[in-house]
């Protein structure tokens, strides 16, 4: 997925993303963290399962990533075959 395939939601400004990201709270329990400076999932959401293992795997491709694992080609590979 290209970065700019949010566009095609209508997400090309910070307000754009977070009326998005708000709207995603009740199905997939996005919410703010506590200390405000990320996301977390909400386990009660219906979708936050499934959300929080595909979550889970990203940080692991990014931990792949930032330790010479994986290259920034392939990481850039597994995030447009998603």
């Amino acid at each position: 997925m290209s970065e700019n395939a949010l566009k095609d939601y209508g997400v090309e400004t910070a307000g754009d993303l977070m009326s998005l990201l708000v709207r995603l709270e009740g199905s997939f329990g996005i919410v703010p963290a506590a200390d405000g400076a990320g996301l977390s999932l909400d386990p009660k959401a219906p979708h936050a399962p499934k959300a929080a293992t595909a979550v889970k795997l990203w940080a692991e491709k990014r931990a792949q990533l930032e330790n010479g694992e994986i290259g920034a080609r392939e990481y850039e590979d597994w995030k447009a075959s998603l």
